[in-house]
């Protein structure tokens, strides 16, 4: 009986005094004192929340901004090439008017002779057709069946705020590219690009080589103002056929195939390496032993020592510095192919028709990736210029379906970067 005694005895003190705190939760002053708390939470919520809504609307709404900016752009691009097709076609029909009337005016008095000649001229000119309006056309951007968006907007589990989607409320079906810069338009004159075929960046500068004069070299601002321009001056006609171009700041090497004339079966090329200075003056010029007549180098890609390799038909070359070649591995298929040097490992990787190899500097095939395109889009088509980010992913310029895709090492697709929509016409380079 003591032993129950003592223990009802010692757990009764404890007992009470619990209840005493859970009254006291309970009265009024204490509800009051809760009640206020959960409304100061409530109004920090309602707060947050609606700084939160305010910077997303802010943000759709910069890039509304954006989008139209881009677009105006766009329009101006397409308004001042369809400007520069017709009006070299009035030029050619108001030169022929001009000559036409010269003519006429020539064979009325001035004797016979003069009418002999002047006539057999004008029998001439009306043999020929008349120009004919530019066969050109606008093929807009479809975005019919698809609704355009700029973005779309992810709902998080609070405690899982940082993971991936959990939820999404609309999926975009076409997004514009986040430009950092964009330049130039089609033409021959300072900032303009005639057939741009490559480009390189060093010490924050952009160099492109394009067909203007047979061969000119711009450097750019990374914001696009033109810093300087030259004239790469090959001499006796001759044409770029393939290239790759190169600085290290100081100076700009040109890797490449050279011919006379239009290219066809019975073309022949000479491959050369030019260097120069910044400022376009020639420091070296020298034919390269590599390939042949009927060999022509058709791309280059630099290694980071200053190293290039050069991709021919069916074979790669490692040139020094100087010029001088180093090795050469023949590869698996004989085929049109672009190249490029995967800076962190030294891997050279060559673009087919669907498909990438990867080889090391000694020839050993490593991997063949077969590139397949995101859901809903078409086969890749004639892949042209590709590169390799610092994470390792492969950046290629589709050139037939006029786009730029990424994808991972290990050839799955990852995004589309760039697409006809986004104002990519046929590219053919990538550098990063």
């Amino acid at each position: 009986m003591n032993s129950v005694r003592n223990n009802r005895t010692c757990g009764t003190p404890v007992d009470v005094s619990q209840a005493k705190q859970v009254e006291a939760y309970k009265t009024p002053p204490k509800m009051v004192e809760r009640v206020l708390k959960r409304l100061d939470a409530l109004e920090e919520s309602r707060r947050l929340a609606e700084g939160k809504k305010t910077e997303i609307e802010e943000q759709i709404l910069r890039l509304k901004e954006e989008a139209i900016r881009k677009v105006e752009e766009s329009a101006k691009t397409l308004t001042e090439q369809v400007r520069h097709v017709f009006k070299r076609q009035e030029q050619n029909v108001k030169n022929e008017i001009e000559d036409l009337t010269s003519h006429l005016k020539s064979s009325h008095g001035n004797g016979r002779h003069n009418y002999d000649v002047t006539k057999s001229q004008l029998d001439f000119n009306l043999q020929r057709h008349a120009p004919k309006p530019p066969i050109i056309e606008f093929v807009a951007s479809d975005f019919e069946g698809s609704v355009f968006t700029l973005g779309r907007i992810e709902v998080k589990k609070d405690k899982e705020a940082n993971s991936p989607r959990q939820d999404v409320l609309s999926a975009p079906s076409r997004t514009f590219t986040s430009w950092k810069s964009r330049f130039g338009t089609s033409g021959t004159k300072k900032g303009q690009f005639s057939e741009p075929l490559c480009v390189t960046t060093a010490s924050d500068q952009v160099y492109v080589i394009d067909r203007a004069g047979g061969g000119r070299v711009q450097v750019f601002t990374l914001k696009g103002e033109q810093v300087s321009e030259f004239m790469l001056n090959f001499g006796d006609n001759l044409n770029i056929n393939g290239c790759g171009l190169f600085s290290d700041g100081r100076h700009v090497t040109f890797v490449g195939s050279l011919c006379k004339g239009a290219i066809g079966v019975d073309t022949t090329y000479t491959n050369v390496f030019l260097k120069y200075t910044k400022e376009g003056r020639q420091v070296a010029r020298r034919a390269l032993t590599v390939g042949s007549g009927r060999d022509p180098i058709i791309d280059a890609s630099g290694f980071q020592d200053g190293r290039i390799a050069a991709a021919l038909t069916g074979k790669v070359c490692i040139l020094a510095t100087s010029g001088d070649t180093q090795s050469e591995f023949d590869t698996a298929v004989q085929t049109y192919k672009r190249v490029c040097v995967d800076h962190r490992n030294n891997n050279i990787l060559l673009s087919l028709h669907k498909t990438v190899q990867v080889y090391n500097e000694r020839g050993q095939r490593l991997q063949e990736l077969s590139l397949e395109p995101g859901l809903g889009r078409g086969p890749l088509n004639g892949p042209h210029g590709l590169c390799v980010d610092e994470r390792g992913n492969i950046i290629v310029a589709d050139w037939s379906n006029s786009r730029v895709q990424m994808f991972n090492g290990e050839g799955g697709f990852v995004q589309t970067i760039a697409g006809e929509e986004d104002g990519g016409s046929h590219s053919t380079k990538t550098t990063i």
